[in-house]
């Protein structure tokens, strides 16, 4: 049930009781009933107001992963709630870096700015790997590096926080390269998430 759900079961109670024990006691504390109930309508307006708004934090983030024009070329499939994505063939290029300009884009779909930090959630990189560094970039081309994988596949670098206004989209960029010796064909997964700093 969620919290909205329960503030009107509450006031619905609530409302019973004020009117049944009014309904027993004939007029007396009549006022006061009227002064309560008036309470709890002004409580119920403004949690359906908050939640409407985004304030319910667990139901709706305003900050949302959308298509890059990498993301399909690369495997990635962005989770229905949009705060994570999952690529399945991650390929670099070998001892010289290959830049993927747009794996994925972050949209910030509220009515404020927001702060939010990214994660590794799974990968598969082993010592295969020599670099992979990826920053997320502003509509300025403002870069800011967010997650660094080591050359034996460890996370480094992560949550990060970065701030992203109202309405702009902002683009991961993804830079690496694998170790001398490892086959062309080689390809990894990639799983990013992020949380919004409320």
């Amino acid at each position: 049930m969620s919290p909205s759900q329960i503030g009107r079961l509450v006031i619905s109670e609530a409302v019973h009781k004020l009117l049944y024990g009014r309904a027993r006691s004939g007029r007396s504390g009549a006022g006061i009933s009227v002064i309560l109930l008036s309470s709890l309508m002004v409580s119920a307006i403004f949690r359906s107001v908050c939640d409407q708004s985004g304030g319910n934090h667990a139901e709706f983030s305003p900050l949302v992963f959308t298509d890059g024009e990498d993301t399909q070329t690369f495997g990635g499939i962005i989770s229905a709630n949009r705060i994570q994505v999952r690529f399945a063939g991650i390929q670099l290029a070998v001892e010289c870096d290959i830049v993927i300009t747009q794996l994925v884009n972050i949209t910030n779909v509220g009515r404020s700015d927001c702060t939010l930090e990214i994660s590794v959630g799974a990968e598969d990189f082993g010592t295969e790997l020599s670099s992979l560094k990826i920053y997320l970039v502003s509509p300025s081309r403002t870069e800011t590096l967010v997650v660094e994988l080591d050359d034996s596949g460890n996370v480094i670098t992560e949550n990060v926080p970065v701030n992203i206004p109202q309405k702009e989209e902002w683009t991961i960029r993804l830079m690496g390269h694998y170790d001398s010796g490892t086959p062309i064909s080689q390809s990894n997964g990639l799983t990013l998430h992020f949380k919004v700093a409320w």
